[in-house]
């Protein structure tokens, strides 16, 4: 899992923006729909030839569509009292080609440092 930290004195006060870049060999197709999801909890739960990193309770973005670049984006909100909580994030989005029809990006651990 991919590891983040922003100062919460750094954040504009509506939140930041993640932003997930598609490798060549992993990630979503370009012009397919994906949802990027967030919980307060890290997890490993087999989920469609993948793995579910966020466990728990999750926030969903709105579906999104990938860009021809291969990204993609989120506004997350950020409260002051989420300094020193970390939340995890995740991209699901449609891979025909793949068995199950979709795909799951690796698990991203964002950090609200104080």
């Amino acid at each position: 899992m991919t590891t983040s930290r922003r100062s919460s004195d750094a954040l504009p006060p509506r939140g930041f923006e993640s932003r997930r870049s598609r490798p060549p060999d992993r990630g979503g197709r370009s012009a397919k729909t994906g949802l990027a999801f967030g919980t307060s909890q890290a997890a490993a739960i087999p989920f469609q030839g993948g793995f579910l990193c966020a466990g728990g309770q999750a926030q969903r973005g709105p579906p999104t569509t990938i860009s021809a670049s291969g990204t993609a984006s989120m506004p997350v909100t950020i409260a002051p009292n989420q300094a020193g909580t970390s939340q995890f994030f995740q991209w699901w989005f449609r891979d025909p080609p793949a068995p199950f029809g979709t795909g799951l990006s690796n698990g991203l651990q964002v950090t609200y440092c104080p």
